[in-house]
């Protein structure tokens, strides 16, 4: 496995997006498998998970807006489920959405769980959504050659080793096939940590 460093090139056309963003106080945030493949390849892909931000309170209407206006001038747009809007500019795909924290409640499902919105969220908080600490790097439009890394997650990368990003990875069954998809496409292995919450799954 090879570790590529970050050179401070965004992947077009993320940086013309992002323009588009700033316009309303808002900028992009790269984070997830793009950014880990990087690291891997040194290719990012045509598939992109952006993390809408801001500096400032920002209401959610204003980033409604950039997408129900299509101001970014997507090929097409779709809403989905949480404030995420899918956008494809030829063969590029992105998925934009607010950084968020998810308020579980007792019933075990996908989707098993409130959201609370909030653009200046800080990464150690908004990302403990994410699965695995390899899939929470990011790289941001303000900083680009700087990986934010909240939780170690290149070192477990390097390590071939998975980590839960937090304890609410178990109320989510989907992230059992998550699992077994890592553990066969990274050749990774568990973390005694996560091996505890699987068997609770």
């Amino acid at each position: 496995m090879k570790s590529f460093e970050l050179d401070g090139r965004l992947p077009a056309p993320i940086a013309q997006i992002n323009q588009i963003f700033n316009k309303y106080g808002l900028y992009l945030v790269l984070v997830g498998g793009s950014v880990r493949d990087y690291l891997l390849t040194g290719n990012w892909g045509k598939d992109f998970d952006i993390e809408v931000r801001a500096d400032r309170r920002i209401e959610l209407e204003v980033y409604r807006k950039i997408f129900k206006s299509n101001l970014m001038a997507a090929d097409r747009v779709e809403k989905l489920p949480f404030e995420i809007f899918r956008a494809y500019f030829g063969d590029i795909e992105c998925e934009f959405s607010p950084p968020r924290i998810e308020i579980f409640n007792r019933d075990i499902h996908h989707k098993n769980f409130e959201a609370q919105f909030d653009f200046t969220l800080d990464e150690s908080i908004a990302w403990k959504r994410r699965d695995f600490t390899l899939n929470s790097l990011g790289v941001s439009c303000k900083s680009p050659d700087r990986l934010i890394d909240p939780f170690g997650g290149k070192a477990h990368l390097l390590a071939r080793v998975l980590y839960p990003c937090d304890l609410s990875f178990s109320k989510d069954p989907v992230r059992l096939l998550r699992f077994v998809r890592f553990s066969l496409k990274l050749q990774a292995r568990p973390d005694p940590s996560l091996e505890k919450l699987l068997s609770q799954m």
